[in-house]
């Protein structure tokens, strides 16, 4: 066994561990998101508008 051999057997379980983690966190932050959006009513169809600005872009509009 060589150097390199041990060190990824030192952190494959590791970072096994961080993505695992990583993707349960994304998951319930995604569930979250999902869930507030699901609750949110759009009740501006009445309003009225002078303008509508199209591609802002990078400029901050």
């Amino acid at each position: 066994m060589n150097s390199y051999d041990k060190i990824t057997e030192t952190i494959n379980p590791i970072l096994e561990k961080e993505l695992k983690t990583d993707a349960e966190i994304r998951k319930l932050w995604s569930e979250s998101i999902h869930c507030y959006d699901q609750r949110q009513t759009f009740n501006k169809a009445n309003e009225v508008y002078d303008f509508i600005i199209v591609g802002a872009g990078t400029a901050g509009c």
